[in-house]
């Protein structure tokens, strides 16, 4: 093998682990992202925002893109460093080299990266949008035929798919929210909120006062 050809698999290799970090932040920042951030700044007049919320309305199609566009990474990144390993050391090299690749890909390309974007979701979001607009189109007839497929299986087990339209908070849900907002909102204004929510709870008799307690004067006395 020349030394072109090795140093053109090398690159190759290279970019392929790269993508595989790239599919591996994707994955866990446009899951993790707060879609309310996302909202406001796409109210904002942010075009990436607005196109990362446009994915999220259909998250199995996201994730069908970014899991087939990992697999075949990888897939390829294995088959190349096996062919060089191959190459130069026979078939203990492709055992070594398989071995290798799996700690290195694990480590460096699933287990890091993911946990670094988990506790900063949104910026890399908005990072991947710009590049999953691509690889969307580009994998557009494999992820449709993949998605049928799915589909097909789902109905076997007769699950339902949820209703998008309903999926906002309940009043719980916007109850447990502005608690957990903690020194974001301060607490009167988060005890305003919680009273506003707990309106619809309340009866007439809650907020009547009885005859006898009424403290009243006459309009005409003056001081």
């Amino acid at each position: 093998m020349s030394v072109f050809r090795l140093g053109i698999l090398i690159l190759f290799l290279v970019i392929l682990l790269l993508l595989c970090v790239f599919f591996a932040i994707s994955e866990t920042s446009m899951m993790s992202v707060n879609r309310y951030r996302l909202k406001h700044l796409a109210t904002s007049g942010n075009k990436v925002a607005k196109q990362a919320l446009r994915f999220l309305e259909t998250p199995e199609r996201l994730l069908s893109v970014i899991l087939t566009g990992s697999t075949c990474a990888t897939i390829i990144a294995s088959s190349i460093l096996t062919f060089i390993a191959t190459f130069y050391w026979g078939d203990t090299g492709a055992i070594i080299a398989t071995i290798i690749l799996t700690i290195f890909i694990l480590l460096f390309c699933e287990a890091l990266p993911k946990s670094l974007s988990a506790l900063r979701p949104e910026k890399p979001a908005l990072f991947s949008t710009y590049f999953l607009k691509y690889f969307i189109y580009f994998f557009s007839p494999l992820v449709w035929l993949i998605q049928f497929l799915v589909n097909r299986f789902i109905k076997l087990f007769h699950i339902a798919a949820p209703d998008r339209e309903n999926d906002h908070l309940s009043s719980e849900e916007l109850h447990t929210l502005i608690k957990d907002s903690g020194s974001k909102i301060p607490d009167s204004y988060q005890n305003m909120l919680l009273h506003i929510i707990e309106m619809e709870r309340l009866h007439v008799a809650d907020i009547m006062i009885p005859w006898h307690d009424i403290v009243g004067i006459r309009s005409e006395e003056r001081r």
